[in-house]
């Protein structure tokens, strides 16, 4: 639900325009230069105007000799947006291996969710679950 006060109009445009300068990052060939792989950013139209939440895809355009599988995604394409955003991305996890898990893995110290519930424990004194 969109709010229509003023002030919450105004931080969702600002939000919108942060998001928008992030995304130019990789608009203006620094992902080229971090991975020379990818040779063109190609984004496509914002698919949600609502407020909740974003979406935004980008088609990467790569050299032909590449194989755009997990071993390039993993190892050099998830890195280099790191380095682009100066993130830390801690694990890709590929859709078809969470189906075919019989159970959640515990979350890993350094992912958000661990972060999170570390934060809540030692400041909140929310314990683990």
């Amino acid at each position: 639900m969109i709010d229509d006060k003023p002030i919450d109009i105004m931080r969702q445009f600002a939000a919108q325009a942060a998001r928008e300068d992030m995304l130019a990052f990789f608009q203006g060939g620094a992902l080229h230069a971090t991975l020379p792989q990818v040779v063109d950013v190609v984004p496509m139209p914002n698919m949600s105007a609502r407020a909740e939440n974003y979406i935004r895809e980008m088609d990467l355009l790569l050299e032909d000799a590449i194989d755009p599988g997990q071993t390039f995604v993993e190892e050099l394409l998830i890195p280099a947006i790191g380095d682009v955003l100066h993130a830390r991305i801690a694990k890709v996890v590929w859709w078809a291996n969470v189906a075919a898990a019989d159970s959640s893995p515990e979350p890993s110290d350094d992912s958000l969710i661990g972060t999170v519930r570390k934060y809540l424990t030692e400041h909140l004194g929310v314990a683990k679950k």
